[in-house]
């Protein structure tokens, strides 16, 4: 199943979770059961906002810690990437399908390393070549959003920028930290940026519209 398809579930479970939800809060005239469903909402917001939102910068300092003195970019994984880790038989669990689960990418002389949670290795390298960073358009969650794609035209790999871990998670992408995130992976290798318009190593660049 391709991140598209995912998207399409995504989007009907929840236009249907909240379409049943309304619907009982309508129908339903006991206050006090209004009340424990906004509770539970509130919650699970906070739970999220406790334990999910940190995950990639705590992520990202163990892989500094596998690779002191390199240069590591903590981020938040595009729907594409559990597609990518699947054609290219890397481990694809604790990451999920829509996007948002953390990634680290560990910038090496001639390949960055993409690190996933729980392993004691990179589940996959992507080489450095001229044109093979910069950004482009990908999933995330119910949407498409502005991402860092690396392309070396064999493999890659797309991110949100996890610089500030709670505007990451929630897919408000900011303009400086792609730019930012692009630098870092280019680092030493100027040419290694991809120029809009042009194509991505290996394949024809085609834009993808993305939400405002």
């Amino acid at each position: 199943m391709s991140a598209r398809q995912r998207r399409v579930i995504y989007v009907f479970g929840l236009l249907l979770i909240g379409g049943v939800s309304i619907a009982r809060i309508v129908t339903t005239p006991n206050f006090s059961t209004t009340l424990i469903a906004i509770a539970v909402v509130v919650v699970t917001i906070l739970i999220w906002a406790v334990v999910a939102i940190p995950r990639a910068g705590i992520f990202a300092e163990k892989v500094r810690k596998r690779r002191p003195g390199i240069t590591v970019i903590p981020g938040c994984i595009s729907g594409d990437m559990v597609d990518y880790a699947r054609e290219y038989g890397a481990r694809a669990r604790n990451w999920n399908g829509q996007g948002g689960s953390p990634v680290a990418l560990a910038v090496l002389p001639d390949v960055i390393e993409v690190w996933g949670p729980r392993g004691t290795e990179p589940r996959w390298t992507v080489q450095r070549v001229p044109g093979g960073v910069g950004i482009d358009t990908a999933i995330y969650g119910n949407r498409f959003v502005r991402v860092v794609a690396i392309k070396d035209g064999t493999r890659e790999a797309s991110f949100v920028p996890a610089y500030n871990p709670a505007r990451a998670a929630g897919g408000l992408v900011v303009t400086e930290d792609l730019e930012r995130a692009v630098a870092e992976l280019s680092e030493g290798s100027p040419w290694a940026v991809h120029v809009e318009g042009e194509d991505w190593p290996g394949e024809s660049f085609s834009s993808v519209s993305e939400d405002d």
